[in-house]
C-alpha cells in the first residue's frame, strides 16, 4: 500500500486545488479525483492495525496553523474561503497520518518522479527551447514548462528524500547527479542556492563517496559545457538580477506589487525584495487572506513561506510553521529532507501553496512508529 499512497500523492498534488489544469496535460482541476483518494486513504487507514494514533507534541503547532486558516477564512465569510480551509483541514491530517504510518517509503514514486523530471529538464533544454524568447528559458521540464519554482521543488524533494531510499552506494551516486544535472539546467536561481546548502552541509558531514565524487564531477564537466556554448549563460543572466538592489539600486517592476511598492528605490531579481517588506509592514493578526494554490490568489506574491504566512493568515501561524519546520530540521532523522524543504521556502511560496501535501507528510515523518525521531549520531552517507 505504500506504493500506492505514494502515487496517490504525487496525483493528489498536481490534480487538486493547487494544480493549474495544464500540469502534465491532464485536462481536469478534478476535486472528484482528489475527494476519491482521501476517502480511500481514510478508509484504508482507519480499519488498518498499522494507524498509530498516539498523540504527538508536534501536534500542536500544526493545530495552530489550522486554526488561524479557519479564522481568516471564516472572517472572509464566503463559500470559497470555506472550501480552502476545508480542503486544507482534510488534506493536511491524511497526509500527516501517511507519513506518521508509512515513513520515509512513501516517497519512493516522487524520487522516480524527480530521476524523469531531471531528464525531461535537460531534454527540453538541449532540443525544444527557444532562446531568443526570456519564458522559453525558465525550464520546468514536463511537470509545467514555464514554472521552474514547481519543477525544481519535485527534483529536491524528490532528491532529498531518495538519498534515504536508495541503499546501493553507486545507484546513490547516480540518482543524486542525473537529480543535481537536471536542477542545474532548469536555470533556477533557487536550485544553485540549494546545491550550495546541501553541498556544505554534506562535506561538513563528510557523506561523499567516491562513485558521487566521480558523478558530480562529469555533472559539472557537462553543465560548464553548457553554460560556454552560450545557451547556458542566457539561462542564468537572471542570476544578475539578484545583487541589483546591492549595485545599482534600480528597480524592476512586478504585476504583483501594489502601487506604493512600485516607488521602493530597490529591488531584488524580479522585484521579491519590496513585496518582503510590504508583508511585514503591512501585518496583521490574521492576515489578509488564505490563498492555496498561488500566493497572489487574493493580494500579492510573497516569494518566502514564513512571511507568505504572515501575510495570509498572521504572524502566529508563521512562528507555527517555522518552529515545526525547525524542530524536525534539529531532531528528524531525514535532515536532507528538512534543508530541502528549508531552503525551498527561502525564495518561494512552494511548500506552503503548490507543495504543501509533501510537507504535511515529511511532519508527519517524526512521529512514524509513534515516536518522535531523534538525532542521529551515526554517519548518513551518501
Amino acid at each position: 500500500m505504500t506504493w500506492f499512497f505514494g502515487i496517490a500523492i504525487i496525483l493528489y498534488t498536481f490534480t487538486s486545488a493547487w494544480a493549474r489544469t495544464d500540469i502534465l496535460g491532464f485536462p481536469l482541476f478534478l476535486p472528484i479525483l482528489a475527494s476519491g483518494i482521501i476517502a480511500v486513504v481514510i478508509t484504508y487507514i482507519r480499519l488498518s492495525k498499522q494507524a498509530n494514533t498516539r498523540f504527538s507534541r508536534i501536534l500542536v503547532p500544526l493545530v495552530i496553523i489550522l486554526l488561524f486558516i479557519w479564522i481568516r477564512c471564516l472572517m472572509d465569510n464566503t463559500d470559497e474561503s470555506i472550501s480552502k480551509a476545508s480542503f486544507i483541514t482534510v488534506t493536511g491530517i491524511v497526509m500527516y497520518v501517511i507519513g506518521r504510518t508509512y515513513g520515509i517509503r512513501v516517497f519512493w514514486p516522487l524520487a522516480i518522479v524527480a530521476v524523469l523530471q531531471s531528464v525531461s529538464v535537460v531534454i527540453i533544454a538541449l532540443f525544444f527551447s527557444d532562446w531568443n524568447s526570456g519564458m522559453d528559458i525558465r525550464n520546468g521540464g514536463f511537470i509545467d514548462r514555464d514554472n521552474y519554482a514547481l519543477g525544481q521543488a519535485v527534483i529536491v524533494i524528490g532528491l532529498v528524500s531518495g538519498i534515504y531510499l536508495i541503499k546501493s552506494v553507486i545507484w546513490k551516486a547516480v540518482f543524486v547527479s542525473v537529480c543535481t544535472l537536471g536542477l542545474l539546467f532548469t536555470g533556477s536561481p533557487e536550485a544553485f542556492v540549494f546545491l550550495i546548502i546541501i553541498g556544505l552541509y554534506t562535506i561538513y558531514k563528510g557523506d561523499i563517496t567516491k562513485p558521487l565524487r566521480n558523478g558530480l564531477v562529469i555533472v559539472v564537466v557537462l553543465f560548464a559545457v553548457w553554460v560556454l556554448s552560450g545557451p547556458g549563460l542566457k539561462q542564468y543572466d537572471r542570476l544578475g538580477e539578484v545583487t541589483t538592489f546591492v549595485s545599482s539600486g534600480d528597480i524592476v517592476e512586478s504585476e504583483s506589487w501594489d502601487d506604493d511598492v512600485k516607488e521602493d528605490k530597490y529591488s531584488w531579481g524580479d522585484g521579491r525584495l519590496p513585496v518582503y517588506k510590504q508583508s511585514v509592514n503591512e501585518a496583521s493578526m490574521f492576515g489578509h487572506g488564505y490563498a492555496i494554490y498561488n500566493a497572489q490568489d487574493y493580494h500579492k506574491k510573497v516569494h518566502n513561506v514564513p512571511l507568505v504566512i504572515v501575510d495570509q493568515i498572521g504572524l502566529i501561524p508563521a512562528l507555527a510553521w517555522l518552529g515545526v519546520t525547525l524542530y524536525c530540521l534539529v531532531r528528524s532523522k531525514h535532515k536532507y529532507l528538512w534543508i530541502g524543504i528549508i531552503v525551498l521556502g527561502l525564495f518561494n511560496h512552494t511548500t506552503w501553496t503548490v507543495f504543501a501535501p509533501y510537507w504535511w507528510l515529511a511532519v508527519g515523518l517524526m512521529a512514524y512508529e509513534g515516536r518522535d525521531y531523534v538525532l542521529r549520531t551515526d554517519k548518513e552517507t551518501i
